[in-house]
């Protein structure tokens, strides 16, 4: 896999569907080859069913890279890693990542171009986490309104604002199905339009602000 490294001057697009493990078969230090911090013309990264415990410190050396597509990745406790440094992304799919730490990284809101984001069937009910999908919204909420706060009556050029969120089931043959987020979507107590979130009790009171205050458009199984 490491002569893929030989396009570096002209590979913007790259496609891997096979098992990779994490230690790349005891062949590198890591579960892609040390010489892709290369590919510095590399604006798409997709994987697709590999061992991978985690999302590999390699891909942080691409800052230019403008989507990251994982999926169907089924290992314990997946890690988050670190994407600190892509500040360039606009799309941040990780699909059917069976038992992903449900927690929000830190190095999330530092990701100011991301307009993407799908986490479609990573809280699956088998997985003997129950509510962990309310505890990554949670966490999710408190981020943009707190951390990054962005302007409540901005546009879509504003980072964390007009983003597309997606916890959704994903349709894949014999996959367990995925949580539902708790609540009603509706208007919080306390919300003013440009002003005030209120008070978002639930999941998808917290989605119903984003939604409306924050020009989001969250998707999640009904």
């Amino acid at each position: 896999m490491d002569r893929i490294a030989d396009a570096a001057l002209t590979l913007e697009h790259l496609e891997i569907h096979y098992a990779i493990e994490d230690n790349n078969g005891g062949t590198d230090p890591g579960p892609l080859p040390s010489n892709f911090t290369a590919l510095n013309r590399l604006t798409w990264f997709e994987v697709a069913g590999s061992n991978w415990t985690t999302i590999p410190a390699m891909i942080n050396n691409w800052p230019q890279l403008d989507t990251l597509y994982m999926y169907s990745i089924d290992t314990p406790d997946f890690d988050w890693g670190d994407l600190s440094n892509l500040v360039n992304l606009r799309k941040l799919t990780l699909n059917a990542i069976n038992r992903i730490y449900p927690h929000v990284p830190a190095y999330l809101p530092a990701l100011t171009n991301l307009k993407t984001f799908n986490m479609q069937g990573c809280f699956k009910t088998d997985t003997g986490r129950p509510g962990h999908i309310d505890l990554f919204i949670g966490e999710l909420y408190t981020m943009v309104t707190v951390t990054v706060n962005p302007p409540k009556t901005g546009t879509s050029a504003d980072a964390w604002r007009s983003v597309t969120y997606d916890v959704s089931e994903v349709n894949i043959p014999g996959y367990a199905t995925t949580d539902v987020p708790a609540g009603i979507y509706q208007q919080p107590a306390g919300y003013v339009q440009g002003t005030s979130n209120g008070t978002p009790a639930t999941s998808l009171e917290k989605f119903w602000v984003l939604d409306h205050q924050y020009s989001w458009k969250c998707n999640w199984k009904k």
